[in-house]
C-alpha cells in the first residue's frame, strides 16, 4: 500500500482494495479510502484513534472537521486514522 500526500487537508491518504465478495461468488472489487493523520510530538505514536461514520452511506473523511476537533487534546501524541465505509468516500 502506497501512500499519498492529500490534497487540499495536512494528512496521508491511500485506499485498501477489497473484493466485494470475499468468497467470489461474487466477482470484482472496491476500495476503501482512508486519510491518515499523524500525532505531531516528537517519538513514537501513543496509539492510533480510528473514526468511521455508523451510515449507512456517509464517508468519515466528510466529517473531518468534527473528528480532528474532537481529537486534538489527543493528537500531539496519537495518530489518527479516518476510515470510509464500503461505497462511501
Amino acid at each position: 500500500m502506497t501512500l499519498r500526500h492529500c490534497r487540499n487537508v495536512p494528512a496521508y491518504c491511500g485506499q485498501l482494495d477489497r473484493p466485494i465478495d470475499p468468497t467470489q461468488a461474487v466477482l470484482g472489487g472496491i476500495s476503501i479510502h482512508f486519510e491518515y493523520y499523524p500525532h505531531s510530538a516528537p517519538g513514537s505514536s501513543a496509539g492510533t484513534l480510528v473514526a468511521t461514520e455508523g451510515g449507512p452511506g456517509y464517508p468519515a473523511t466528510l466529517s473531518r472537521d468534527e473528528y480532528l476537533e474532537l481529537f486534538k487534546p489527543l493528537r500531539r501524541t496519537h495518530d489518527v486514522l479516518l476510515m470510509d465505509n464500503r461505497g462511501t468516500g
